[in-house]
């Protein structure tokens, strides 16, 4: 049974023992042609016999046979074809023009006309024309060819090496440059080394100095703290026993309500129009305090037009008095509930003060809470007086608790240059406002059934009193826990210290100059030592594939010696089978 190529190729990998699918040496590609070589050679010996099927051109007996590539001899052909005897005929062949050797040309055209021929063997994946007895001289002329391709590459590799020479000795002579400019840049750093020990000392014991006074400054500033938090601490207790007067006059006050609920509505409303004003002024000014001082006294100067209009309500509104007692005891307990909550948020802020917090300066944030309380039990107390009956002593009441809540716009204005706020300041605003709005919710409801009588005035008066006082002292402790004017001082101080530190610094860097310059032409040095270590690393590659092409070069003999010997052992079997010889008839025309 005839092998198509598949098994040519194998028997050629298997005598070369290139057996190894992952690491071919030969593709198949070039295998192929090595092969089909062998073949041609097989087939100029003992041919392939064809027959080709041509087509006539009317009134010529030339026919063009370039389309047939694999003809190595013709023998004749027949015209006409198919019949019986057949009738072949003699032809001549000029280039690629075969010429009939009849009598008439053809009247016709695409008459057929066989050829026969002797041409190349065919093998390919899935066909072939090789005798069974010729597959194996096929086999070794391929491995032959194939043998001698890897001896010519080898030639190529001892062509190679020897080239290399010249880039090795070119690499060695790189060296010896390198090494002398190596040894220059060693000369000239010795040279300028000198002798800065003493000048360093001096600048390095200048930066020290710097340093314990900029560490000194720090110190006192952080006691300059701890003695404003000692004051706040001392303010803040002074509002516990005003604040506690204030709750036992508001109690006593409660028990002489009084009348004239109708005339309450409308200051009632008047008044809660002005909480509303207060409830956006400081949405829109607490919400923008930051680390920015300047945002901060802008938000607390609208506060001041909104009391100053509070005072004006109330001198207008104390001969407006409601009914119904039971409504305004539900009223004045809210005050209450807003005092409690002012002195427990005080009592919470103590617990910090001179003491490192993080997140913001916490003493001041609940002092601010307290005294956001106040001021919503205070605009509570407001809202009651304004409804207490009008007489003289009452009007009397109101002007001291005008005059006592001008005071409070006085300790206001005082506190506004130091507060300081931050973000957690913002949350505790938010906290303040929600609060304001549930007093006012509360006034909404209190408005109909408030009623005052002339001797829950004057308890009011004296609540009033007591809660300005607090607010006095309220302001004083947030004022004092502001107030790090001082301690920032000592702590610019500090940096103006490290500043000549620095400068001290920097002249000792520049004595060290010196020294960077010697590195610098030790590191030039080294760079060129480097150089030259690529450059025997580079003459060293060249080496080795010099020794890999010559040892390469040794070995291409020896296979060399054995291709040629294959080569003639495929010769040898190709005489075997002597060509047949071309017999010439004399065909009538």
């Amino acid at each position: 049974m005839s092998e198509y190529l598949a098994h040519y190729r194998d028997a050629v990998r298997t005598a070369l023992r290139d057996d190894d699918p992952a690491d071919y040496e030969w593709t198949d590609s070039e295998l192929d042609t090595y092969i089909l070589h062998a073949v041609r050679d097989v087939s100029e010996v003992c041919p392939a016999e064809k027959r080709a099927t041509l087509a006539t051109v009317a009134d010529t007996k030339t026919i063009d046979i370039s389309s047939i590539d694999d003809i190595l001899d013709i023998e004749y052909i027949e015209y006409e074809v198919d019949q019986d005897p057949p009738e072949f005929r003699n032809c001549t062949v000029w280039g690629s023009v075969l010429r009939m050797g009849i009598g008439t040309a053809p009247t016709e055209d695409d008459e057929d006309v066989y050829l026969y021929y002797r041409g190349v063997h065919e093998l390919t994946a899935t066909s072939t024309t090789i005798p069974v007895e010729l597959e194996q001289v096929v086999i070794d002329g391929a491995i032959a060819y194939t043998a001698l391709s890897w001896v010519n590459e080898g030639r190529k590799k001892v062509v190679e090496a020897i080239e290399k020479f010249d880039d090795m000795e070119t690499a060695i002579g790189s060296i010896s440059a390198r090494i002398a400019q190596a040894e220059t840049d060693l000369a000239s750093g010795r040279a300028a080394i000198g002798d800065k020990d003493l000048e360093i000392g001096a600048a390095l014991a200048s930066v020290a100095s710097r340093v314990a006074q900029a560490t000194t400054d720090l110190t006192t500033g952080r006691s300059a703290i701890a003695q404003k938090m000692t004051e706040a601490d001392a303010a803040i207790g002074s509002m516990t026993p005003r604040i506690t007067q204030a709750i036992n006059d508001l109690a006593t006050g409660r028990t002489v309500v009084g009348s004239k609920a109708d005339e309450i509505g409308a200051v009632i409303t008047s008044m809660s129009n002005r909480v509303n004003q207060a409830i956006s002024d400081l949405t829109s000014g607490r919400m923008d305090i930051g680390d920015n001082k300047a945002n901060a006294n802008a938000a607390i100067d609208s506060v001041t037009p909104r009391v100053t209009q509070a005072i004006a309500d109330l001198s207008s509104s104390r001969d407006q008095i409601g009914v119904k007692m039971t409504d305004v005891d539900t009223s004045i307990d809210n005050m209450l509930q807003r005092i409690n909550q002012a002195v427990t948020d005080l009592d919470a802020g103590r617990d910090y003060i001179n003491k490192v917090n993080i997140g913001g300066n916490v003493p001041t944030e609940y002092a601010g809470m307290a005294r956001t309380e106040l001021s919503n039990a205070m605009t509570n107390l407001n809202q009651a007086r304004g409804y207490l009956s009008e007489d003289q002593p009452v009007a009397e009441y109101q002007r001291a608790a005008s005059q006592e809540l001008s005071n409070a716009m006085v300790f206001l204005n005082q506190a506004r240059g130091y507060l300081s706020e931050d973000q957690t300041a913002t949350e505790y605003a938010r906290f303040a406002i929600g609060e304001l709005q549930a007093a006012n919710i509360n006034l909404g409801q209190a408005r109909v059934y408030l009623e005052q009588e002339r001797a829950s005035r004057e308890y009011a008066g004296f609540a009033a009193g007591e809660l300005s006082n607090a607010i006095a002292y309220l302001n004083q402790a947030r004022a004092y826990m502001a107030e790090d004017q001082e301690s920032e001082g000592y702590a610019r101080y500090a940096i103006v210290e490290l500043n000549t530190a620095n400068t001290y610094l920097n002249e000792a860097k520049g004595y060290l100059l010196t020294g960077q310059k010697v590195n610098e032409y030790a590191g030039y040095a080294g760079a060129e030592l480097n150089i030259v270590k690529a450059y025997l690393s580079e003459a060293s590659g060249y080496m080795g594939l010099i020794n890999g092409k010559m040892t390469a070069g040794s070995l291409n003999a020896q296979f060399e010696q054995w291709a040629n010997n294959k080569l003639a052992y495929f010769m040898t079997q190709l005489r075997k089978h002597p060509r047949k010889m071309r017999v010439k008839y004399m065909y009538p025309e």
